[in-house]
């Protein structure tokens, strides 16, 4: 996860709504005005600096530029894609091996998100 400290003030950021129909189009790019302790604020919202959420809104906090954000979402969908690909075309049919690799990989993503 990025490194949220004060150095992200007047930074542009997008907020979006996680469950909205096109997050992409509703998307807001918006600059950071302040950073505490608990909140990062952006606008007139306050994000929990833990979860990237509003407290007060269905909305969530993306740490980059509209760009980065767009290709973040495609990248997801992409890997959802090739993981349900993977298990409902072959399922246990593929070799231990590949299963070992892509599981070690996508548990090194999460610790460096989430350690």
């Amino acid at each position: 996860m990025n490194k949220i400290d004060k150095n992200l003030i007047d930074k542009l950021v997008v907020y979006y709504e996680p469950y909205g129909r096109d997050i992409i189009e509703t998307a807001k790019v918006a600059s950071v005005t302040s950073v505490g302790p608990k909140y990062i604020t952006v606008g007139k919202l306050k994000f929990d600096k833990d979860t990237l959420s509003c407290p007060d809104s269905n909305y969530r906090l993306y740490l980059g530029n509209h760009e980065e954000f767009s290709e973040a979402l495609g990248l997801m969908a992409k890997i959802r894609h090739q993981l349900n690909t993977l298990s409902e075309r072959y399922g246990l049919d593929i070799p231990v091996d590949i299963l070992r690799s892509v599981n070690e990989i996508l548990a090194e993503a999460v610790n460096k998100v989430a350690p």
